[in-house]
């Protein structure tokens, strides 16, 4: 779908930790080619779970419980790029159907954690999205939860201290 993407598309849209981008950009570079156009034509947006909460432990629990949804649907060459066991996922997928979220949700790792979601500080999530923005993603898209107990709060964070430190960090670079 990625190399469609750079062959017809005018951008992609990823659900994909920083360590996945030279592979999609690859598959792009693939697609581009075949239509004649450069990957410089191609927009890149990477949509990634938030959770910002002065309690970090609050941001990590309620983004295990997302990544339940997210995890068994992501590729499995993203989770080998991103050098998470596939028989993890599949623990996740199986529990999932069986048991439910709640019980799903003791198998998402920190790994995973890491790997597909920012969470933490409104500082810790702008170190993480500037990962994001360094492996080539131009159009960084903070999906839910947002915030542990109140999608507005966290929005009015990210709005206040989370996103003018990354027009300031863009435009530098």
């Amino acid at each position: 779908m990625i190399k469609l993407g750079g062959r017809f598309a005018d951008g992609i849209m990823l659900t994909s930790p920083p360590s996945f981008m030279d592979f999609a950009k690859t598959q792009l570079r693939m697609g581009c080619q075949q239509s004649g156009r450069p990957l410089s034509a191609i927009q890149i947006g990477n949509l990634i779970p938030i959770a910002v909460s002065d309690d970090q432990d609050e941001a990590y629990q309620v983004i295990k419980k997302k990544l339940c949804f997210i995890v068994p649907d992501t590729p499995d060459i993203c989770h080998q790029i991103a050098q998470i066991p596939l028989d993890e996922v599949a623990k996740i997928r199986q529990t999932l159907r069986e048991s439910g979220v709640e019980a799903a949700q003791e198998y998402v790792t920190p790994a995973m954690v890491d790997a597909y979601a920012l969470w933490g500080t409104s500082e810790n999530i702008l170190q993480q999205a500037k990962e994001h923005l360094k492996s080539g993603v131009q159009h960084l898209i903070f999906g839910a939860p947002l915030h542990p107990k109140d999608p507005l709060e966290g929005i009015k964070i990210l709005g206040e201290e989370v996103i003018p430190k990354l027009e300031q960090y863009f435009n530098q670079e």
